[in-house]
């Protein structure tokens, strides 16, 4: 299974996050090779927002993309 494979069908390209640290930008395959707690927590608490192009993209339905693009990869 290749990266490329695994991220099909992702609703956004890229993750901005915000937190103590600051403002980051990352893309898709970047967020997923943060550790799954970083992950969680950045969510959770509402600093990562998802974006396509320059629209963002509702949470929920960006994390749905993602769940349904690892399973069927």
């Amino acid at each position: 299974m290749t990266a490329t494979s695994t991220l099909e069908g992702v609703a956004f390209d890229r993750v901005v996050m915000t937190d103590a640290a600051g403002r980051r930008e990352l893309g898709v395959e970047e967020f997923l090779s943060l550790p799954l707690s970083v992950r969680i927590r950045c969510v959770l608490a509402r600093e990562a927002a998802f974006f396509l192009g320059a629209v963002e993209v509702d949470r929920k339905r960006a994390l749905d993309s993602l769940r349904r693009a690892r399973a069927a990869g």
